[in-house]
């Protein structure tokens, strides 16, 4: 089975465009931290290049924006294509299935508790 959930930031405004037969297309990067669970350990970032299609490509692109966050679900697809000197390169991207507002259009607040903060354990735990 090849399904991925992601939940993270957009790096920049989602860009809509139509392909040579008409099909609406929208692409955006998505910024998702690696979860921390040591005091002292750094903050680690992956990007992922996520595609949307047709009708939910239209509406992802008028409603979301840079810096919103977003939580996403699709599959994993690898394609291979050449670069301008002819060399092979592989290319890794999201084909996004659905997608879910987790906050509104324009907030930024850091109020809502985000996934893969570390959280503090008490050592007197009674059980």
């Amino acid at each position: 089975m090849n399904k991925i959930t992601l939940l993270g930031r957009l790096t920049k405004d989602p860009e809509l465009r139509s392909t040579q037969s008409g099909k609406s297309v929208c692409s955006f990067t998505l910024a998702v931290d690696r979860p921390v669970f040591n005091k002292g350990q750094k903050k680690e970032t992956d990007f992922f290049n996520c595609t949307l299609w047709d009708k939910r490509g239209e509406a992802f692109a008028k409603y979301f924006a840079k810096g919103q966050r977003a939580l996403i679900e699709g599959r994993v697809q690898f394609r291979e294509y050449n670069d301008k000197s002819g060399a092979k390169r592989l290319a890794t991207d999201v084909v996004v299935n659905d997608f879910y507002f987790i906050e509104k259009k324009g907030d930024k607040s850091e109020s809502v508790e985000q996934l893969g903060t570390p959280v503090e354990l008490d050592e007197d735990i009674p059980f």
